[in-house]
């Protein structure tokens, strides 16, 4: 299956697209090249400002109140344990590698008319950022 790969300057991502002609097969990801899970990317905050934001939803969504904390100390590792535990169970998706983290990549196969837009739209933004090229 052939490839191209467009390397993200930050070198933290690259955004490759397959295709396959005799299947008609084209895929287009955003892959992490930095060795962590696409879900370390999109959560990275401490675990414990991961752990506050999970537990403010939860007290949104169901009405349930944190315990009492006898400290600051004892609430801290309470959140950080809630945001490890809250990155574990995002990692474990179905369709995961099986290993926790093992997310490095988000995939699409789009279909003819999707491709044709995403090239409209990939113009429109370069022409009005940067200009018109021909």
């Amino acid at each position: 299956m052939p490839k191209e790969v467009l390397k993200d300057p930050s070198d933290q991502w690259n955004v490759v697209v397959k295709w396959h002609r005799d299947s008609g097969d084209v895929q287009v990801g955003l892959q992490s090249t930095d060795g962590r899970s696409i879900v370390d990317h999109l959560y990275a905050d401490s675990d414990e400002l991961h752990g506050q934001k999970l537990m403010d939803l939860l007290v949104a969504q169901t009405y349930m109140q944190p315990a009492d904390f006898r400290d600051s100390d004892s609430q801290s590792r309470y959140l950080k344990e809630l945001g490890r535990l809250s990155r574990l169970a995002l990692n474990q998706m179905p369709g995961s590698p099986g290993d926790v983290g093992g997310y490095s990549s988000i995939w699409s196969t789009p279909n003819r008319y999707f491709v044709n837009q995403l090239i409209v739209f990939a113009r429109r933004a370069r022409n009005a950022v940067y200009g018109k090229d021909e």
